[in-house]
């Protein structure tokens, strides 16, 4: 089923949804469906699609103000929140299984366990991204997306390089770097050279965001084997 013929739900619809099913993960899905309170902005009414019972596709590109899926989300290729909306919202009330995901200026609150491929997230540090229950990638990066994972990490690479990658249970990573371990310095021991640019003066290394993504949309590995 395409995304368009799910049906939509009000806000209040899919407040008392959120409150039924969210479970841990509770507070920060208000959070995330609360930028779409209002029935109408300056621009269209507020646009939040609906899923009840598992959704299974090959790709997901959720455009829509906010996806909620009341079961579990299995996309077997590339799942991306895309750039047209402000502050978008994926909302699952089960577990998530992915290709390569990625996350632009979005919050994405998942209930139970979620494992995919590589994950990037980036909102600007606007939104975040919640798991109630494990997470298993191959990596986990994030320049300005708070993460929080209520479970443990599995992960090669877990990298945080603006905000911070929060993990209640254990985390375990081959690879870690953050903002206390230098991560501007160390980008190019951990990504293929394409994805990243050098300031020779600053000695600072920044992530080629589009080259990255492309190459997550692709399905190629953007990491240093």
């Amino acid at each position: 089923m395409e995304l368009i013929a799910l049906p939509t739900l009000s806000y209040e619809q899919a407040q008392e949804l959120i409150k039924k099913h969210a479970g841990s993960v509770l507070n920060d899905a208000e959070v995330a469906l609360q930028a779409h309170e209002s029935e109408e902005d300056d621009y269209r009414p507020a646009e939040i699609r609906f899923c009840d019972g598992d959704f299974e596709l090959d790709e997901l590109a959720a455009s829509c103000d906010c996806l909620i899926v009341n079961g579990n989300l299995h996309v077997r290729g590339l799942l991306e929140t895309c750039h047209e909306v402000e502050e978008g919202a994926l909302i699952v009330l089960g577990n998530v299984t992915a290709g390569n995901v990625i996350v632009h200026d979005s919050w994405c609150v998942i209930s139970g366990n979620f494992h995919a491929g590589h994950v990037y997230a980036n909102s600007s540090n606007n939104c975040g991204m919640v798991v109630g229950g494990n997470v298993q990638a191959e990596s986990l990066v994030e320049f300005g997306q708070h993460i929080h994972v209520m479970g443990d990490v599995q992960a090669d690479l877990v990298l945080s390089g603006m905000n911070q990658i929060q993990t209640d249970g254990q985390e375990h990573a081959a690879r870690r770097l953050d903002r206390a371990t230098g991560v501007q310095q160390k980008l190019t021991e951990v990504f293929q050279p394409l994805c990243v640019e050098a300031d020779p003066e600053s000695k600072k290394q920044y992530l080629e965001e589009d080259v990255y993504c492309n190459m997550l949309r692709l399905g190629e590995n953007p990491l240093i084997v």
